[in-house]
């Protein structure tokens, strides 16, 4: 394959490597051979793609053998995982691949007003793209205006602007370097999203006299009935309640379903 056409022809070779994911499944009762190409590099970061840029039930697959079951081995003990209602989410193969890691399903119809990534992690990654974009359309545009003020007349008439364009391993260099500075080794953004389980009421805090309190959400308990995240926690995962508080009011244009529009990902 060309280099035009293959991302790790232009990375960095000594930092990237190509692997082949290959799993069997169960598919309406036929087994099936998966076959899937990623990147992982030196630090652990694994880049793979899909075709219709959502999540499917292999790519879940593959997060499931390659992400949350060694980092299950790593910190050892036990591990939950929240998902919204995606079907990739929930399939058979999926349930099977997970093993004994529980999976933590959100209520339905509440994946807007409760997705830690739409939240806090894909507006921060979206805009940085839309930035990373627009600046380099400006210095594109910049080099063709000096170039304009430079040329003659009659060269000036044959001078053409082009639309800059990124390369497949431009995109996934830019986009982990700015995700290992702003969301892996940020302090700050941990502290969100670790306030932000907290505040939506789907993990406890734990209190300076060492009990562990949930969190009420009193809009939550009135559209969906099911007072405080903890009721669809698996049994591990459940504390004692503390005291509850008071939780500023979720917009109502926050109800919207999204959990079969396949852009969320699962979250650890």
């Amino acid at each position: 394959m060309s280099p035009k056409t293959h991302a790790s022809a232009r990375l960095n070779t000594e930092e990237w490597s190509k692997y082949i994911y290959e799993k069997k499944i169960m598919r309406d009762g036929v087994e099936v051979d998966v076959k899937v190409n990623y990147l992982k590099d030196k630090k652990g970061n694994i880049v793979t793609s899909q075709v219709k840029h959502w999540m499917d039930e292999v790519r879940m697959l593959m997060y499931c053998d390659l992400v949350l079951k060694p980092f299950m081995e790593t910190v050892g003990g036990k591990l939950g995982v929240w998902m919204d209602n995606h079907s990739a989410h929930k399939t058979a193969n999926v349930k099977a691949a997970l093993g004994t890691i529980e999976a933590c399903y959100l209520p339905p119809n509440t994946t807007a007003a409760l997705q830690i990534l739409d939240l806090l992690v894909n507006g921060p990654i979206k805009a940085h793209i839309r930035k990373e974009k627009a600046q380099k359309i400006f210095d594109a545009f910049q080099r063709t205006r000096r170039k304009y003020q430079e040329m003659n007349e009659e060269e000036r008439k044959t001078l053409t602007f082009k639309m800059p364009t990124t390369t497949k391993a431009e995109a996934i260099t830019n986009y982990v370097k700015w995700a290992e500075e702003n969301l892996q080794n940020s302090a700050k953004m941990k502290e969100s999203i670790t306030a932000k389980f907290y505040d939506l009421g789907m993990a406890p805090k734990m209190k300076e006299d060492g009990t562990l309190h949930w969190k009420k959400i009193d809009r939550l308990t009135q559209s969906i009935n099911c007072g405080t995240m903890s009721n669809y926690i698996p049994e591990f995962m459940e504390f004692d309640e503390g005291p509850v508080e008071e939780f500023e009011e979720i917009p109502e244009d926050a109800d919207a379903d999204e959990d079969e529009a396949g852009e969320n990902e699962a979250e650890v």
